[in-house]
């Protein structure tokens, strides 16, 4: 299932857990489950780890490059240049089926 969770429409910023646990609600999975792709170590990677998600790291945009110099970076459970390359990426993960 593809989902995109939205701060604005939830009236609640990143990196706060409760946006996180929000996706986690919607979705009725476990945290563990669910693959998070953010550009930012800040508001996404970090944060979905804390959160006990699949984090992906995606270098695009200025935040994804200036983010992926950071040894955080490597912190991310998968990384990825395209979104296009996302459902190959976690099937070589066995994170999907």
């Amino acid at each position: 299932m593809d989902y995109v969770a939205s701060a604005e429409r939830w009236k609640v910023k990143k990196p706060a857990p409760r946006f996180f646990q929000r996706i986690v609600d919607k979705l009725q999975l476990e945290a563990c489950s669910i693959a998070y792709v953010g550009d930012r170590l800040d508001d996404d990677i970090l944060p979905a780890l804390g959160a006990d998600m699949i984090a992906v790291f995606i270098r695009r945009g200025p935040w994804g490059f200036l983010h992926a110099r950071r040894p955080e970076a490597a912190r991310a459970h998968l990384r990825t240049e395209d979104l296009n390359e996302l459902p190959d990426a976690l099937a070589r993960a066995r994170l999907i089926a």
